[in-house]
């Protein structure tokens, strides 16, 4: 009969949502300081980035993609890199129920007290919204070094953690990840943490 109380009568339900994430490319840097100067010469079609290896990286919350790899276009040239071939984090989200439930009328198996134990995100993995991305290149108003600066370089590629106008302070905010450029953005709402919710239900 001990036995028959503890382990009868559970119930277990789940929700689980694994995606990889979304497609993106890199946009084409902001050059700085500005200037009125066109890359490829018309003022409809823009430049895009070019890649020298894999920017993909090592797709850590730090650092999710490697900048390295990216270079300004030739000048004159509308740039000839391929097309969405980042992406973005995915989702990994597990939703848990588990009732155990205790039967109050003897042989009318409808009536009972059911106690309920339900995690969001059960396995508590953070799931991150984006990457932060925006290129900004310093170069000579009169674009005299561009060509000795159209690799990345974090010494004249603004707001990297350890390059030129690092992202500054010391409060939560100024060094939470997403505001220097590789690291990833804030977690999604209700998939930020795990949250646990004990309740009691009464069936008669």
């Amino acid at each position: 009969f001990l036995a028959k109380q503890i382990f009868d009568n559970w119930e277990l339900s789940g929700v689980s949502q694994f995606s990889s994430g979304s497609p993106w490319e890199f946009g084409m840097a902001s050059l700085q300081p500005s200037r009125s100067q066109s890359l490829t010469g018309s003022p409809d079609y823009g430049a895009r980035m070019l890649l020298t290896c894999d920017p993909t990286g090592p797709r850590t919350r730090e650092q999710w993609f490697d900048p390295t790899c990216l270079k300004l276009p030739d000048i004159g040239s509308a740039g000839y890199g391929p097309r969405m071939y980042m992406s973005n984090p995915g989702v990994n989200n597990t939703d848990l129920s588990i009732y155990k439930n205790f039967p109050i009328g003897g042989g009318d198996t409808s009536k009972k007290i059911q106690l309920r134990f339900e995690m969001f995100n059960a396995f508590n993995h953070p799931n991150f919204s984006g990457v932060q991305s925006g290129l900004t290149w310093n170069v000579a108003s009169d674009f005299s070094d561009y060509y000795a600066k159209q690799q990345f370089n974090s010494s004249y590629v603004r707001n990297t953690r350890t390059g030129v106008n690092p992202p500054t302070g010391t409060t939560a905010s100024s060094l939470r990840l997403g505001r220097a450029l590789g690291e990833v953005n804030a977690v999604y709402g209700q998939q930020a943490r795990r949250v646990i919710q004990l309740a009691a239900k009464v069936y008669f």
